[in-house]
């Protein structure tokens, strides 16, 4: 979906994409990464809500994002509060933009991401 017009919504797309691509990475965990999370294409971060170290290969794709996401960059000064109600307003807007039956919110991306492992039988091996 083309947002450039919009930088509010490009860069909700871009957070609830970076987030799934990231293995279902929380919006927290998002918003809390610097540039040294990031070792050539390895995303290694300590999870906020349960501690625990992960570490995510990131592809061309998730890279991408990475190049532009203002969040990490540390363009501008981030209330993570603000910036998470301004997230949750752009997602929304995007869902019916999209006509989706349900509001699109930042953990769809958590829990599709969860529902391809299950479906594909990959196993928690994989995911470190």
């Amino acid at each position: 979906m083309n947002l450039s017009c919009d930088k509010s919504l490009e860069l909700a797309r871009d957070a609830f994409m970076f987030g799934f691509y990231a293995q279902g990475m929380e919006f927290i965990d998002v918003a809390n990464l610097r540039t040294d999370n990031l070792k050539d294409n390895v995303l290694t971060y300590r999870r906020r809500l349960k501690g625990k170290v992960r570490n995510v290969v990131l592809g061309n794709r998730a890279l991408a994002i990475i190049s532009k996401f203002p969040i990490l960059q540390r363009k501008r000064s981030y209330a993570y509060s603000t910036v998470k109600v301004e997230i949750a307003a752009s997602l929304k807007k995007i869902g019916q933009m999209l006509n989706l039956l349900h509001s699109l919110t930042f953990s769809m991306n958590i829990y599709s991401w969860q529902s391809i492992i299950r479906k594909t039988n990959i196993t928690e091996l994989f995911i470190s």
